[in-house]
């Protein structure tokens, strides 16, 4: 009975999307919009910067969706936050929820922090990116078995920028 009722779930939730959004929010990432950074241990992280997250978000809902802070907490080095993200699509709501954090920078000749609401502002940041990809934005950035809809071949440079497609609904 369980399993049914998965099953069910699954296949309602890409009826509220269409092919198109569908479609556009599980493509391969295009290379251009993958940073790397070192991370802990010097081991390179790739992500992609909150600004594409943004613009796709637009692109696929239309700007029909909202991302909220829920709490946050400032520690002796870190910061975090817990945020949701929520996206409209055919009268149906759909939410994520995830965590953010960022390391608190420093003043090196005082050791005072330097700007507590930056370090909060990349926490959200970081929240909202992980909320989109559990939409499927950046995914295969985050996820690298995640298997996607689109192609290598489909994301070579002779086409245009994800970000500037436009999504049919």
């Amino acid at each position: 009975m369980a399993d049914q009722t998965l099953q069910k779930t699954e296949g309602q939730l890409p009826s509220y999307l269409s092919e198109a959004q569908l479609s556009f929010i599980t493509q391969k990432t295009p290379k251009q919009y993958i940073k790397t950074r070192p991370g802990p241990g010097g081991i390179p992280l790739s992500y992609v910067e909150v600004g594409y997250v943004i613009n796709m978000l637009n692109q696929v809902f239309g700007w029909d969706w909202d991302f909220r802070i829920l709490e946050e907490q400032i520690g002796k080095k870190q910061v975090w936050v817990r945020g949701e993200l929520t996206v409209r699509a055919r009268g149906h709501s759909i939410t994520k929820g995830q965590f953010g954090g960022a390391d608190i920078k420093f003043n090196r000749i005082s050791g005072e922090p330097i700007s507590i609401a930056d370090d909060l502002k990349a926490a959200g940041s970081d929240c909202l990116k992980k909320c989109a990809s559990m939409l499927g934005i950046a995914g295969d950035v985050y996820w690298k078995e995640l298997e996607f809809q689109a192609s290598e071949e489909e994301t070579t440079s002779t086409q245009q920028p994800a970000y500037s497609h436009k999504v049919s609904y």
